[in-house]
């Protein structure tokens, strides 16, 4: 898993878990969708979808999809972290 975004990703999801993708990108500070990479990890069993958010008038009304971290991603995450140590600080 040589993909920053999906290392930064997992991270995130490790420290803050059950995030919808516009909450993954202010995280991230991404100037760029974060979709793409989230479907990719979904499947390839590094995350799940965990349900959906409750409706709010701040979300436009709109549910959005939850995103969590799965015991695969966990373990990818680590090992990406202890091959390059230098990824964790990106």
């Amino acid at each position: 898993m040589a993909d920053a975004i999906a290392s930064r990703i997992l991270r995130s999801l490790i420290e803050q878990p059950n995030a919808n993708c516009s909450e993954l990108q202010r995280r991230l500070g991404a100037g760029y969708s974060v979709y793409a990479v989230l479907v990719r990890l979904v499947d390839s069993g590094l995350i799940t979808t965990s349900g959906w958010s409750d409706t709010t008038p701040a979300k436009g009304g709109r549910r959005r999809k939850l995103y969590a971290i799965t015991d695969a991603g966990r373990e990818a995450e680590m090992q990406q972290r202890h091959r390059l140590p230098e990824a964790a600080d990106v």
